[in-house]
Protein backbone atom coordinates (compact mmCIF):
# COMPACT_ATOMS: atom_id res chain seq x y z
CA UNK A 1 0.00 0.00 0.00
CA UNK A 2 1.62 3.20 -1.22
CA UNK A 3 -0.67 5.24 1.03
CA UNK A 4 0.74 3.58 4.16
CA UNK A 5 4.33 4.32 3.13
CA UNK A 6 3.48 8.01 2.67
CA UNK A 7 1.53 8.48 5.90
CA UNK A 8 3.58 6.31 8.24
CA UNK A 9 6.57 8.18 9.70
CA UNK A 10 10.07 6.84 9.30
CA UNK A 11 11.17 4.48 12.06
CA UNK A 12 12.65 6.20 15.10
CA UNK A 13 16.29 5.35 15.79
CA UNK A 14 16.83 7.49 18.88
CA UNK A 15 19.59 9.64 17.40
CA UNK A 16 20.13 13.33 18.25
CA UNK A 17 19.27 14.51 14.74
CA UNK A 18 15.71 13.14 14.97
CA UNK A 19 12.71 14.99 16.38
CA UNK A 20 11.04 12.56 18.80
CA UNK A 21 8.00 14.77 19.44
CA UNK A 22 7.35 15.03 15.70
CA UNK A 23 7.82 11.27 15.27
CA UNK A 24 5.25 10.54 17.98
CA UNK A 25 2.82 13.16 16.63
CA UNK A 26 2.97 11.68 13.11
CA UNK A 27 2.56 8.20 14.50
CA UNK A 28 -0.55 9.23 16.45
CA UNK A 29 -2.03 10.89 13.36
CA UNK A 30 -1.39 7.71 11.37
CA UNK A 31 -2.94 5.47 14.05
CA UNK A 32 -6.03 7.70 14.27
CA UNK A 33 -6.39 7.77 10.47
CA UNK A 34 -6.13 3.98 10.27
CA UNK A 35 -8.40 3.59 13.31
CA UNK A 36 -5.84 1.43 15.09
CA UNK A 37 -6.85 0.36 18.62
CA UNK A 38 -4.62 0.36 21.72
CA UNK A 39 -3.25 -3.22 21.53
CA UNK A 40 -2.28 -2.74 17.87
CA UNK A 41 -0.98 0.76 18.63
CA UNK A 42 1.42 -0.72 21.15
CA UNK A 43 2.68 -3.30 18.65
CA UNK A 44 3.07 -0.64 15.93
CA UNK A 45 5.04 1.72 18.18
CA UNK A 46 7.36 -1.10 19.25
CA UNK A 47 7.90 -2.00 15.58
CA UNK A 48 8.66 1.63 14.70
CA UNK A 49 11.43 1.85 17.30
CA UNK A 50 14.66 0.63 15.73
CA UNK A 51 18.38 0.57 16.53
CA UNK A 52 19.11 2.56 19.74
CA UNK A 53 15.44 3.25 20.41
CA UNK A 54 14.59 -0.44 20.10
CA UNK A 55 17.36 -1.40 22.51
CA UNK A 56 16.07 1.23 24.95
CA UNK A 57 12.48 -0.08 24.67
CA UNK A 58 13.54 -3.68 25.19
CA UNK A 59 15.27 -2.72 28.47
CA UNK A 60 12.17 -1.06 29.91
CA UNK A 61 10.44 -2.75 32.81
CA UNK A 62 7.21 -4.53 31.90
CA UNK A 63 4.97 -1.90 33.50
CA UNK A 64 6.62 0.82 31.41
CA UNK A 65 5.72 -0.84 28.13
CA UNK A 66 2.54 -2.83 28.83
CA UNK A 67 0.15 -0.16 27.47
CA UNK A 68 0.43 2.53 24.83
CA UNK A 69 0.03 5.22 27.52
CA UNK A 70 2.84 3.78 29.64
CA UNK A 71 5.15 3.46 26.63
CA UNK A 72 4.33 7.02 25.53
CA UNK A 73 5.17 8.32 29.02
CA UNK A 74 8.48 6.44 29.06
CA UNK A 75 9.28 7.60 25.50
CA UNK A 76 8.54 11.23 26.41
CA UNK A 77 10.66 11.03 29.54
CA UNK A 78 13.60 9.56 27.64
CA UNK A 79 13.51 11.30 24.26
CA UNK A 80 11.41 14.47 24.35
CA UNK A 81 13.23 17.51 25.69
CA UNK A 82 12.19 18.97 29.03
CA UNK A 83 11.41 22.72 29.15
CA UNK A 84 14.94 23.73 30.14
CA UNK A 85 16.37 22.00 27.07
CA UNK A 86 13.67 23.51 24.85
CA UNK A 87 14.82 26.89 26.17
CA UNK A 88 18.37 25.99 25.16
CA UNK A 89 17.10 25.08 21.67
CA UNK A 90 15.33 28.46 21.49
CA UNK A 91 18.57 30.24 22.39
CA UNK A 92 20.36 28.17 19.78
CA UNK A 93 17.74 29.08 17.20
CA UNK A 94 18.14 32.80 17.83
CA UNK A 95 21.89 32.37 17.62
CA UNK A 96 21.73 30.69 14.22
CA UNK A 97 22.88 32.84 11.35
CA UNK A 98 22.79 32.15 7.65
CA UNK A 99 26.16 30.77 6.61
CA UNK A 100 28.14 32.45 3.82
CA UNK A 101 27.62 29.54 1.45
CA UNK A 102 24.08 28.70 2.59
CA UNK A 103 21.03 29.42 0.44
CA UNK A 104 18.06 31.20 1.97
CA UNK A 105 15.99 28.02 1.52
CA UNK A 106 18.56 25.86 3.33
CA UNK A 107 18.79 28.42 6.14
CA UNK A 108 14.98 28.57 6.42
CA UNK A 109 14.76 24.77 6.56
CA UNK A 110 17.43 24.61 9.26
CA UNK A 111 15.59 27.17 11.40
CA UNK A 112 12.25 25.50 10.78
CA UNK A 113 13.62 22.19 12.07
CA UNK A 114 14.85 23.87 15.23
CA UNK A 115 11.53 25.70 15.65
CA UNK A 116 9.62 22.41 15.77
CA UNK A 117 11.60 21.43 18.86
CA UNK A 118 10.87 24.73 20.59
CA UNK A 119 7.17 25.15 19.73
CA UNK A 120 7.19 28.87 18.88
CA UNK A 121 4.68 30.91 16.92
CA UNK A 122 5.20 32.03 13.32
CA UNK A 123 5.92 35.67 14.24
CA UNK A 124 8.77 34.65 16.55
CA UNK A 125 10.15 32.26 13.95
CA UNK A 126 10.03 35.03 11.33
CA UNK A 127 11.91 37.36 13.68
CA UNK A 128 14.62 34.75 14.30
CA UNK A 129 14.83 34.07 10.55
CA UNK A 130 15.19 37.71 9.54
CA UNK A 131 17.64 38.40 12.37
CA UNK A 132 19.90 35.65 11.06
CA UNK A 133 19.89 36.61 7.39
CA UNK A 134 23.28 37.68 6.16
CA UNK A 135 24.24 41.10 4.88
CA UNK A 136 21.93 42.97 2.60
CA UNK A 137 19.22 40.30 2.58
CA UNK A 138 18.03 41.45 6.01
CA UNK A 139 17.52 45.00 4.72
CA UNK A 140 14.76 43.73 2.42
CA UNK A 141 12.81 42.91 5.56
CA UNK A 142 13.51 46.22 7.28
CA UNK A 143 16.28 44.82 9.48
CA UNK A 144 19.78 46.19 9.73
CA UNK A 145 22.39 43.50 9.29
CA UNK A 146 24.54 42.85 12.32
CA UNK A 147 27.79 44.78 12.34
CA UNK A 148 29.39 42.20 14.58
CA UNK A 149 29.18 39.25 12.23
CA UNK A 150 32.45 38.09 10.73
CA UNK A 151 31.32 37.89 7.12
CA UNK A 152 29.80 41.38 7.22
CA UNK A 153 33.13 43.02 8.11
Amino acid sequence: MAEDRVLLPSPFRGTPDEDPAEFWRKLEVYMAYKNIGPPDQLRLVKAMLVENAQEWAEKLEGAQKDTIDHLKAAFSKRFIKPPVLRFRSACEMFGKKQADNESVDAYANRLHSLAKRVDIDDATLLYAFVSGLRGKLASFFGQEPSKHREHDK
